[in-house]
């Protein structure tokens, strides 16, 4: 098992930023904006939340101070970054079929530069607005497709 991470957690490194509690928690399809730069406490975060402006919230480790890895010319490839996810993936079905599921984080998000040492771990509960809900129907017909052999 990892130790827990030190430090601030990125919830808490966000809401420092100036970022509201309720977006620095909600998924990363929001953006930097004018409205969040405006609401910066001070002129340091300001400066941040500026460079920032137009990506999505949950990217904004780095600028946090929670990620200083300096990445430089360094792109990770694919296959490395498909195979942390494959990890993450085959850890949730182990634990499932393990039946320990419910004890365990559900959301996980790190930057792979640094390892899941520093992740953001969270329990979700499933909310209408998510792709997962919205798309609940479709989902649960190819995987009775699939069942039935009908589908590859």
């Amino acid at each position: 098992m990892l130790p827990p991470p030190s430090g601030p957690s990125p919830i808490d490194a966000l809401v420092a930023l100036g970022i509201p509690t309720e977006l620095a928690r909600a998924p990363g399809e929001l953006v930097v904006d004018e409205e969040i730069i405006a609401g910066a406490p001070d002129a340091h975060a300001r400066a941040l939340l500026t460079a920032q402006r137009g990506t999505p919230i949950c990217g904004l480790l780095r600028a946090a101070g929670l990620s200083d890895a300096d990445a430089g010319d360094y792109m990770l490839s694919i296959p490395f970054v498909s195979q942390q996810a494959a990890c993450l993936g085959i850890g949730r079905l182990v634990a499932i079929a393990s039946g320990i599921d419910a004890e365990l984080p559900n959301f996980v998000q790190y930057d792979v530069l640094l390892g899941p040492t520093s992740a953001l771990r969270q329990r979700r509960a499933a909310t209408p607005g998510c792709r997962c809900q919205q798309r609940a129907a479709i989902i649960e017909q190819v995987r009775a497709a699939r069942r039935a052999g009908t589908l590859a």
